[in-house]
């Protein structure tokens, strides 16, 4: 009987067949980001962007250079399994889709373990910066980790000068250099050293600044962060393969533009990356069925509570609070309990447009109400958004909201929808904090939290 890995924050501990642990192998995925020049993958939190990156890292890493090997076999793994049953068949019996899947299962299969890999993250912010102070200390600290494990081969190295182990004694000691560049110049001197090209991985991007509260970011600290990244991924010769995950896409479209081949992956356009990043139903089932201690929940309520996320033209079940049921054994509201509205209610207090589509959207069904987006909103520098676009796409990138349909080329406007019923009760947090201290405990609270009609709807909002 399988367990479920809540609360397990390693690939290698989570794959490891002697912790037994339940998980949904997304191995074969790689081979539609490792192979790409930069990537950019946009998911809400929890949903395995952290993991995802470390299984690519494990897989690319070369331990000769790190010195860290990682301890899982990934023959026993999809890749290698889809591999393998593909390679034994005969070519001519391969339809030209799997001839071209083989073709790029060997490709990438031949990459394992060949790679210098930077792992460089910013999750471990306790807030989000606004101040250019909190931005470049950040900076300091991740690029100090993510060094580390390299330092002491790269200070003997015979293929660097002095003024480069300098550079990399300053990057290790958070010193006095220029932070905006430092991550271009680290991956150089590595290439330098290793005489290759480096693997570039980045976890939460955009923890840079705090994308939640786009006003209250100083301009030092945006304009640092835009710089930052700018040097670090245009036009960067050392690097084979740069992937980038975050929640926001908050630099403007233009600044990649030197990126060679870049794929921007989020919830509107996911690609060949839809499925990974949430639970398809077949797999819920899946999970379900390898611990019998479940076997009292259905399908039907987990549908009902977690599905709901259109991915592309997936729909796919909220992961992080489908482990969470399963372990505990109880619906409840599971992603919702690890954030916070407060960031948004402020917002909304100051927009009573936003406030009125809000509980029309809460109130009403999809086919009464629904809030929209522009379709060039993918492509629209951030910065130029009305605010209203601004906060919808922020819901929409964050997970409480989801689309209603999938996009297509052709979409006039994108149409958004509450998912399920874990993101309804966020709502109902939303609406009962917009409620001023008179309004709490009143009828007139109760318009924000039921469904009340316009005009009660109208008139509470006059009073907010």
């Amino acid at each position: 009987m399988k367990r479920f890995p809540v609360g397990v924050h390693s690939f290698d501990q989570l794959a490891h067949p002697s912790y037994n642990y339940a998980f949904i192998d997304r191995s074969w995925y790689m081979i539609f980001a490792v192979c790409e020049t930069t990537t950019l993958i946009l998911r809400p939190r929890r949903t395995g962007k952290t993991m995802f990156l470390q299984m690519i890292a494990g897989f690319l890493s070369n331990p000769d250079y790190s010195g860290v090997k990682s301890g899982i076999d990934f023959t026993k793994l999809k890749i290698y399994e889809r591999m393998t049953e593909l390679s034994k068949r005969e070519e001519c019996s391969l339809r030209p889709d799997e001839q071209m899947e083989l073709l790029e299962l060997t490709r990438v299969w031949k990459m394992k373990e060949q790679f210098p890999v930077l792992f460089v993250t910013f999750c471990a912010a306790d807030s989000k910066p606004c101040t250019l102070e909190d931005t470049l200390n950040l900076v300091k600290d991740a690029i100090s980790d993510a060094v580390s494990p390299f330092v002491r081969e790269l200070l003997s190295s015979d293929k660097l000068d002095e003024l480069d182990k300098e550079y990399i004694q300053q990057l290790a000691s958070g010193g006095n250099i220029r932070w905006e560049r430092s991550l271009r110049r680290l991956t150089a001197l590595m290439r330098k050293h290793f005489q290759q090209n480096i693997v570039l991985l980045v976890d939460e991007y955009d923890s840079l600044i705090n994308s939640l509260s786009w006003e209250g970011v100083c301009y030092d600290a945006n304009r640092f962060a835009q710089l930052f990244w700018v040097a670090t991924c245009k036009d960067n010769i050392s690097l084979h393969t740069c992937i980038l995950t975050g929640v926001f896409r908050y630099l403007g479209s233009g600044l990649f533009s030197g990126a060679n081949n870049m794929e921007i992956s989020d919830v509107i356009v996911p690609g060949q990356l839809a499925p990974v990043f949430g639970f398809s139903e077949d797999e819920v089932q899946n999970l379900m069925q390898q611990n019998s201690m479940v076997s009292h929940m259905t399908i039907s309520d987990l549908r009902e509570h977690y599905n709901g996320y259109l991915i592309g033209d997936r729909r796919l079940y909220n992961p992080f609070s489908i482990m969470q049921c399963l372990k505990n054994q109880e619906i409840s509201n599971y992603w919702c309990q690890t954030g916070h509205v407060g960031s948004l209610v402020q917002r909304v207090k100051s927009d009573a447009s936003l406030l009125s589509d809000i509980q029309k959207m809460y109130s009403f069904e999809d086919s009464e109400f629904c809030p929209t987006l522009p379709c060039d909103v993918r492509t629209a520098r951030v910065s130029d958004m009305s605010s209203e676009s601004f906060f919808w796409y922020t819901l929409l990138q964050s997970g409480y909201v989801s689309l209603l349909e999938p996009y297509m080329t052709d979409t006039k406007v994108i149409k958004l929808r509450i998912p399920n019923k874990e993101m309804a009760s966020a709502f109902s947090e939303m609406m009962n904090g917009l409620a001023t201290p008179s309004m709490r405990g009143s009828k007139m609270s109760s318009d924000f939290t039921g469904g009340a009609g316009i005009m009660k709807i109208a008139m509470s909002i006059e009073s907010v």
